[in-house]
């Protein structure tokens, strides 16, 4: 964190250097990017890679997939596999090279695992407990709203530093069948399935950009 931190000081204050670089951003152009910091998530780790393209003088979309390849939580009661999804609309004021931007995301890990889970749940009481193999997945959505620069290095190769503040809706359920109950203790926080939980969330990293057009 001090690490990043640090990134975003430097990124920030070096604005009136990186103006001395002509500013040549244009309706059409358009970048691949690697979110560099996706694969370090601690409890998460994913792969993540992402699309941008400007559509106006100011006004770009974008869009950002990842493969999560592990959990923190999970990984001693087998395997697992999810996804990120990320759609945003950026907004250049000035056509200048920091933007705000509104992001959705989508998030959705499923773990195998083998415990006890209820069944024939009366008033949010399960009746009896099956101990059994079953497959529990994890959905996160909610907006974000950030904020970022870019910073050019060479023509095509770019970098980009963001932080934002969101929101996170987050639910468990027993795949193919939702009425069962499983409890777990995450966070020190105890988790049952159903239930929906909002979370806040701070989204901050940074990028490395390729621009191809």
């Amino acid at each position: 964190m001090k690490s990043f931190t640090a990134f975003l000081l430097v990124v920030f204050s070096n604005y009136a250097v990186a103006q001395k670089l002509p500013d040549t951003l244009i309706k059409g152009n358009t970048f691949i990017r690697f979110n560099a910091l996706g694969i370090a998530d601690i409890s998460e780790p994913n792969i993540s890679f992402g699309l941008e393209k400007r559509i106006g003088k100011r006004i770009s979309l974008a869009f950002d997939a990842a493969y999560i390849v592990y959990s923190e939580r999970f990984h001693s009661s087998g395997r697992s596999s999810g996804f990120i999804l990320r759609p945003a609309m950026r907004y250049y004021p000035d056509n200048s090279r920091i933007f705000l931007e509104a992001e959705l995301h989508y998030k959705q890990h499923t773990h195998h695992i083998r415990d006890w889970t209820g069944h024939d749940i009366v008033e949010g009481v399960p009746t009896y407990e099956v101990f059994e193999a079953f497959r529990l997945r994890k959905k996160v959505t909610g907006p974000h709203l950030k904020m970022g620069r870019l910073i050019r290095v060479k023509q095509r190769l770019w970098l980009e530093a963001y932080i934002g503040l969101g929101v996170h809706f987050r639910k468990y359920t027993v795949v193919g069948n939702p009425d069962l109950i499983y409890r777990f203790n995450q966070n020190f926080n105890e988790v049952t399935t159903g239930e929906t939980e909002r979370l806040m969330a701070f989204p901050a990293g940074w990028r490395v950009l390729y621009r191809f057009r």
